[in-house]
């Protein structure tokens, strides 16, 4: 999770809903939360996942953006999530794999 080009929180073991709220507790308002694959992340056992409740979450904390890798992120309730997202005024950002160098 991201404010203003400074890292706010990474998530560790205990999952991303716990590094939203976390995250959202110490940074507010506006924040950016990306989700991707790790470098050394086995694909073929554990992919990020986001949704509805992700959505939700960030709404919860006010979350600006929720930017994520398009090439490998499961994307659960994609029409409800999408939605909730423009109710909110949360943007949500597929990034091809190869945008390795993105600056939020």
């Amino acid at each position: 999770m991201v404010r203003s080009g400074i890292t706010i929180a990474v998530e560790g073991i205990e999952g991303t809903d716990a590094a939203i709220a976390r995250g959202g507790e110490l940074g507010g308002a506006g924040c950016t939360v990306v989700k991707v694959v790790k470098p050394d992340q086995d694909r073929r056992l554990d992919l990020p996942s986001i949704g509805a409740e992700t959505i939700e979450l960030l709404a919860k904390y006010k979350m600006a953006c929720l930017a994520f890798d398009a090439d490998g992120t499961l994307f659960f309730d994609r029409e409800i999530a999408l939605a909730a997202a423009d109710r909110n005024g949360i943007a949500v950002v597929g990034l091809p794999r190869d945008a390795d160098n993105f600056s939020l």
